[in-house]
């Protein structure tokens, strides 16, 4: 097998039950040019992805390390565990099953294209800091060193900065403290009835709210149009959510992955009952806009 140079950061696997014909995935975005909503039928191959997006930079490291060496295993795993939870529901997860699907939930923030550019982005803030540091400048000065103090690191070690960043991605995918908290919650698998609205996945598939380390926080994921994962220690939290109305749960979860999304909002519905999405994703598109401004004379200033 070839070097994987299309990485994705919302796996092929969680947009395939919003298939359509030919196994077709439409997806929805807000023009910001044309002020309007559009949308592209294409593969869940083409979806959420980017060229060599986890790729290293240093020759000490194969380019598709991340995504062949860590990613795809992830993916792999975590979509038979999907499968099964689907097909079964939550008890007939084993404790290893339930293990690999939490990577996978938690390798989603991970993966975000913005997070994988403020992690190169922090390996170069290091590297700056290193060659600004009045010590570092003192002892480089002795020893005759003629070019600064990073280069000479790198070239020793055999990795540069921002790939020891980058690689910090493994660490927030394998995290034993948050798999051990979720390990403990409660899981319920909802699955609406036929005639129902249709649940959306956005690429940002994972739905997070409340502190992870406080008592009532909730994880929802769409695992399927009628099918919808709630992940809390709380059972009251579990029960006062999943027993409300089917339209009311499923709007709400539409709208708030929909307003989370950084793109792209997947449905099955026809255009005419997907209008909601262009009030959604324009709020986020305006909401994405505020943050670029903001982001700009940071960007600017440099590290």
């Amino acid at each position: 097998m070839g070097e994987a140079k299309r990485h994705h950061y919302v796996p092929e696997a969680l947009m395939k039950p919003w298939a359509r014909t030919q196994g077709i995935v439409r997806g929805y975005e807000w023009d910001r040019h044309r002020q309007q909503l559009r949308w592209k039928e294409l593969g869940p191959k083409s979806f959420c992805c980017r060229y060599k997006l986890f790729a290293p930079t240093s020759k000490t490291l194969a380019p598709d390390l991340i995504e062949a060496g860590l990613f795809v295993p992830v993916d792999d795993m975590g979509a038979k565990a999907r499968d099964k939870l689907l097909r079964d529901g939550v008890h007939s997860l084993s404790d290893k099953e339930k293990s690999h699907f939490i990577r996978l939930l938690l390798s989603l923030d991970a993966r975000r294209p913005e997070w994988v550019r403020r992690l190169r982005q922090g390996g170069q803030v290091l590297k700056a800091a290193l060659d600004n540091d009045v010590e570092v400048q003192e002892i480089a000065r002795r020893v005759g060193l003629e070019r600064p103090p990073s280069d000479w690191l790198e070239e020793r070690r055999g990795l540069n900065f921002e790939d020891r960043a980058l690689l910090l991605i493994q660490n927030l995918v394998d995290n034993p403290r948050l798999g051990a908290i979720l390990m403990a919650c409660h899981w319920r698998v909802r699955r609406f009835p036929s005639g129902s609205p249709e649940l959306t996945l956005s690429d940002r598939p994972l739905i997070r709210e409340g502190s992870t380390f406080g008592d009532g926080f909730r994880w929802l994921m769409p695992l399927a149009p009628d099918s919808l994962l709630c992940i809390s220690p709380s059972s009251h939290v579990d029960r006062l959510f999943c027993d409300s109305s089917a339209k009311l749960v499923i709007h709400y979860t539409n709208a708030a992955g929909t307003l989370q999304a950084d793109r792209w909002v997947f449905s099955c519905e026809q255009h005419s009952e997907a209008s909601w999405l262009g009030k959604r994703l324009r709020e986020r598109s305006q909401q994405l806009e505020r943050n670029d401004r903001l982001e700009a004379p940071k960007l600017l200033a440099g590290p």
